[in-house]
């Protein structure tokens, strides 16, 4: 990743190896393509940045679903990474959907 990559964002994390299999992975695997589809990072394969709303628009209600059928189970730090990512990645779509150029 970048220096700019998702600069501002607390719950994102910098690494390159691959972690165990958790919730929290998920979640920050969705992020990230939430943050693809939004332009903020390049596409691993194209190696290009380019906003697809719709893509991150779905991967958003992906989000939104899991945050609404979860509550109650996760641990606290689960809950408020879900939420604060949520919080998040709205708030950007929110500013891409009104100034849509590539970064």
């Amino acid at each position: 990743m970048s220096p700019q990559t998702g600069k501002g964002f607390i719950w994102q994390t910098a690494t390159t190896s691959l972690e165990a299999a958790t919730f929290s992975t998920f979640i920050l695997g969705l992020a990230s393509t939430i943050l693809v589809h939004l332009g903020e990072m390049e596409e691993p394969q194209t190696q290009k940045r380019e906003i697809q709303l719709p893509l991150a628009r779905q991967c958003l209600d992906f989000l939104g679903i899991l945050y609404d059928k979860t509550q109650g189970n996760l641990s606290t730090e689960e809950s408020h990474l879900l939420h604060q990512i949520l919080t998040d990645l709205r708030l950007l779509y929110v500013r891409v959907q009104q100034n849509p150029t590539p970064p």
